[in-house]
């Protein structure tokens, strides 16, 4: 997501040599996504990616208008020429037939299949049981592995996969991991960041909605405003079905973001200069 800003800020502040690298980051980010996600990840990143995407072209019209916006598409499109014909020749027939599989539209085939979502069951009642006997603490930071050999029946192991060391809810992991007071440590600093970016955001549109001279496209900020917001909402989502949204290097990326998007915003104006602004 963070690419497609970059994309449109490099047309608006002209930044030609970072291009090349940017083709760069854009088409390998995109095929990571298709090689190494689960589907319905690339699926609500892909969704998250377009409404940036469409945002930053708003933003870019606005702010450099000619054919911006027609740059910025074909400059989107060349850069996943690469990944696409690294998939087609070079990606085994065997990976490419487990992705998108639910597109086919056959009978018993979904984006969550019966095996997916008996899995995520088990291991959820798993990760809620140990829980409930150590509400508060935990039983420690990546110990799940071993919750799930104490607390599975028999009849569960014929479901899971080998070596299944993470539940497929991230949030009843860490319940179970960290506790009560841990989940809440986690969350204080990321929800502080969600709401100094509220906080700044309904600043900034009253600014813009009280100003007696205003247009709609003034509401439209810099395209890093959004971003930070989106990136944790996703986040936060997919932790639903995934256990490895709450790492260190992922908290860090999803903080920087929501710290980065807050301070985008506009300064917000004093009513002294809005008063001397008037009288001139």
């Amino acid at each position: 997501m963070g690419s497609m800003v970059a994309i449109v800020v490099s047309f608006e502040r002209k930044w030609q040599r970072v291009m090349p690298l940017l083709l760069v980051a854009v088409g390998g980010s995109a095929l990571g996504l298709y090689l190494f996600a689960p589907d319905f990840i690339v699926l609500a990143y892909a969704a998250g990616t377009l409404v940036v995407f469409l945002y930053s072209l708003a933003y870019a019209q606005r702010r450099v208008g000619g054919l911006v916006i027609p740059k910025c598409m074909a400059f989107l499109l060349i850069s996943l020429i690469p990944p696409a014909l690294f998939v087609m020749g070079v990606v085994p027939e065997s990976i490419k037939e487990t992705k998108f599989t639910f597109l086919s539209g056959g009978e018993g085939v979904a984006l969550f299949s019966k095996e997916f979502a008996q899995m995520r069951d088990i291991l959820t009642g798993v990760a809620y049981k140990v829980w409930k006997e150590h509400p508060w603490n935990g039983t420690g930071l990546g110990s799940f592995g071993m919750d799930i050999r104490f607390n599975l029946v028999d009849a569960d192991w014929a479901a899971l996969k080998p070596g299944q060391a993470g539940a497929l809810n991230g949030w009843m992991q860490m319940l179970a991991e960290r506790g009560i007071l841990g989940i809440v440590f986690f969350m204080v600093p990321v929800v502080g960041l969600v709401m100094a970016w509220s906080m700044r955001a309904f600043l900034s549109v009253r600014d813009v909605i009280s100003s007696k001279y205003h247009r709609f496209g003034d509401l439209v900020f810099h395209p890093v405003c959004p971003l930070g917001f989106i990136a944790a909402v996703l986040t936060a989502a997919c932790g639903f079905f995934d256990h490895s949204f709450w790492r260190a290097e992922t908290v860090m990326v999803v903080a920087a973001m929501l710290a980065m998007a807050g301070s985008a915003f506009p300064a917000v104006k004093k009513a002294d200069e809005e008063s001397v602004t008037e009288k001139k």
